[in-house]
């Protein structure tokens, strides 16, 4: 099979080639091509860039789209006005962009639902607006990751760093960041990364022990590869619909409402705005691990898991214990 990776943007999250790789890796059999219609500082690799004002630019993509049996569209289908038998080409369009974040209920996907054209999405909040879509996680080689960490030169008896790496400071928080952290700056360094290739950024972030990422929208591939890494990130995502769809995945997945901090630097919201979030989480939960410590915040959420019938526990050694004897039991 060949596959055509076609993005009438720049890529900015190298969801493309990214893409790419996992199939080299993991499907081999399938030819995999990159095409993007712009370039731009963080230079991520592409196999052609495209200008779709230059007549011969146009034409080496068209010979790329015959070629491929199936077309990998990003976010829209405008593209399509200059491909030969655009309607007849199997495809499956990518919702990836903040404009859809921004934007739900998008006419796209109504148009591509009655045309049967499958429409995945990058984050699973984005479920939400629309129940067609299916959710195709942002791609992330963790091997690689934990290589780019391996080789950072991190000084040893340092103050903690965190990184931040906005491509637009709007969409990132960055002023809000830098305003909510500066009662820090004597205890925590910070590594503020703007306008460096892909690759530099990742060499840089591999430094940081946290990443301070976008806490309005979601999750995107910066904060996907500081995990991959090893490196907590602090970003956000909508806590009801999260509760909800973790609700129905198998697993074993912790949820720490203590980070709700650092999202409220950014946003504030009344406290009880804030128990009222960490409830949803704490009625979809399978147990509550009660950290030492005064808080009346804690002490209100362990009263309602005991009022639901969700057990607590002190320890972690109590709470693993608990689960092994769960999957242990023979059905």
């Amino acid at each position: 099979m060949r596959l055509l990776l076609l993005n009438r943007g720049a890529d900015t999250g190298g969801g493309s080639i990214k893409i790419k790789r996992a199939f080299a890796k993991h499907a081999p059999d399938w030819e995999v091509r990159c095409a993007r219609g712009a370039d731009n500082y963080l230079a991520f690799p592409s196999d052609f860039t495209f200008d779709s004002r230059d007549g011969a630019s146009v034409e080496q993509l068209r010979a790329l789209f015959v070629w491929a049996d199936v077309v990998h569209l990003v976010n829209d289908e405008k593209i399509g006005r200059l491909l030969p038998d655009y309607a007849a080409k199997p495809k499956v369009v990518h919702m990836r962009g903040r404009g859809f974040w921004t934007q739900p209920g998008d006419p796209t996907i109504a148009s591509l639902r009655e045309r049967g054209i499958p429409v995945l999405v990058s984050t699973p909040n984005l479920l939400q607006y629309d129940p067609w879509p299916e959710w195709m996680p942002n791609t992330c080689d963790l091997e690689a990751m934990a290589r780019v960490r391996r080789q950072a030169r991190r000084t040893p008896k340092r103050r903690p760093l965190a990184v931040h790496a906005p491509t637009m400071r709007g969409t990132k928080g960055t002023d809000a960041w830098l305003a909510g952290i500066a009662p820090l700056r004597d205890r925590l360094d910070l590594d503020l990364i703007e306008g460096v290739p892909w690759l530099q950024c990742l060499a840089r972030k591999a430094r940081g022990d946290l990443l301070l990422d976008q806490l309005d929208l979601a999750y995107v591939s910066n904060a996907i590869e500081a995990w991959g890494m090893g490196i907590p990130g602090a970003c956000g995502i909508a806590g009801d619909f999260m509760a909800a769809w973790y609700a129905s995945v198998p697993g074993y997945v912790p949820f720490a409402p203590l980070l709700t901090h650092f999202w409220h630097l950014l946003f504030p919201k009344k406290y009880e705005t804030w128990l009222a979030h960490d409830a949803a989480w704490i009625r979809v939960c399978d147990a509550i691990l009660r950290i030492p410590g005064k808080s009346g915040g804690a002490d209100r959420e362990t009263a309602l898991a005991e009022q639901i019938g969700i057990p607590t526990f002190h320890s972690i050694e109590a709470l693993t214990d608990h689960f092994h004897q769960i999957v242990s039991k023979p059905y």
